[in-house]
């Protein structure tokens, strides 16, 4: 059997952004590329600049793109915990671009086809040709035990709806959030699935190359083709 570990987690994903909101989680690529560079070039050099003119040194680069390995890990380290008041403005810039144009270019890659929404929504749930289980502890010490179902299962009880994702400009960093509208046709009850996607640095402020993490917002009993599984008097 597959198995799948999880302690007070529920990030389903930590991809490329480029792989999420343009590849829709399909095409994997090999080249890593800096998200912020492609999609919003402006804003991140103005970010770059700030940072820049707070160290009041010439010997960075005049441009983000030509940031070595040494010149990144510096900028980490001084920029580690918080922004200084003078950077706060093109960092929330930054954001809110990065987040409105993450989730344009996810909308346009999905289309208006309802079907690709819907593998859209079986992919970031990670419901596979076959069945695997997942094993943990949720918040507040409570096991995790779902066992999570193939599309075929998800299709005999569940009718899919719609599959929207929106920038959040309001968050600390660029975030995307995602919501479905599923109907469950045993008990003829609407049912939404939420959940976001934090797009941040892999190793730190200006270190690594952006990626996705893309988070389940709704508890796993309540997400469709998540089954609980049942235990035996004796707790086995």
């Amino acid at each position: 059997y597959l198995v799948s570990c999880k302690y007070k987690s529920s990030i389903l994903h930590n991809v490329s952004p480029a792989h999420l909101f343009e590849q829709l989680l399909i095409t994997r690529t090999r080249q890593q590329t800096d998200w912020f560079s492609t999609a919003a070039p402006d804003e991140y050099q103005n970010l770059y600049q700030a940072c820049r003119n707070y160290l009041g040194t010439v010997d960075l680069p005049q441009s983000v793109h030509d940031l070595d390995g040494q010149n990144r890990q510096r900028l980490k380290e001084k920029f580690q915990r918080t922004w200084p008041p003078d950077i706060t403005g093109p960092y929330r810039q930054l954001c809110t671009a990065v987040s409105e144009v993450s989730a344009s270019r996810w909308q346009t890659a999905l289309g208006k086809r309802i079907a690709v929404r819907e593998e859209m929504l079986w992919r970031l749930l990670r419901l596979q040709s076959a069945p695997y289980f997942i094993i943990g502890m949720a918040s507040g010490q409570q096991p995790v035990r779902f066992r999570v179902d193939t599309p075929w299962d998800f299709r005999q009880r569940y009718t899919f709806r719609s599959f929207e994702p929106e920038a959040d400009t309001s968050a600390g960093q660029p975030k995307v959030v995602w919501q479905a509208e599923i109907t469950d046709t045993l008990l003829g009850e609407p049912i939404q699935v939420k959940g976001h996607v934090e797009v941040r640095w892999s190793h730190g402020r200006f270190s690594g190359a952006p990626e996705a993490k893309v988070y389940l917002d709704t508890p796993h009993q309540e997400t469709p083709g998540y089954s609980p599984l049942a235990c035996s008097p004796d707790g086995s």
